[in-house]
């Protein structure tokens, strides 16, 4: 049986691949990556989406609504205590193969570097 946070991660995952297909072109990137955090003081995200395309540079991706939805739908699962993060990392391979990496570090939001790429 798949958890709800499962399922969540498996939108949002193919909603980054849509729009990769989309802005990018099939046949044309290697992967995206979706770089999210959580502002626990302020209540926000900020985001970024890049793409690595087949000639080795990046694009930046637009968001869609379907990942903005996905971004909500995550916020309400992000745990507690310990087990409460604040950053994801969800990237997603041209076969829709999507790996997920959690930052448990509630500083990584106000991190200036996450435009630098």
């Amino acid at each position: 049986m798949v958890s709800e946070l499962e399922s969540v991660l498996n939108t949002l995952g193919a909603a980054v691949f849509t729009q990769s297909e989309a802005e990018v072109g099939h046949g044309k990137w290697t992967k995206a990556c979706l770089d999210a955090r959580f502002n626990k003081q302020d209540e926000s995200w900020v985001w970024k989406i890049r793409a690595i395309k087949t000639d080795g540079s990046t694009c930046s991706i637009g968001s869609s609504s379907k990942i903005t939805l996905g971004l909500l739908d995550v916020e309400d699962l992000r745990g507690t205590g310990d087990q409460e993060w604040y950053g994801i990392l969800v990237t997603v391979q041209p076969d829709q193969k999507c790996d997920v990496h959690f930052n448990y570090d509630e500083r990584c939001a106000s991190d200036e570097s996450l435009y630098d790429t």
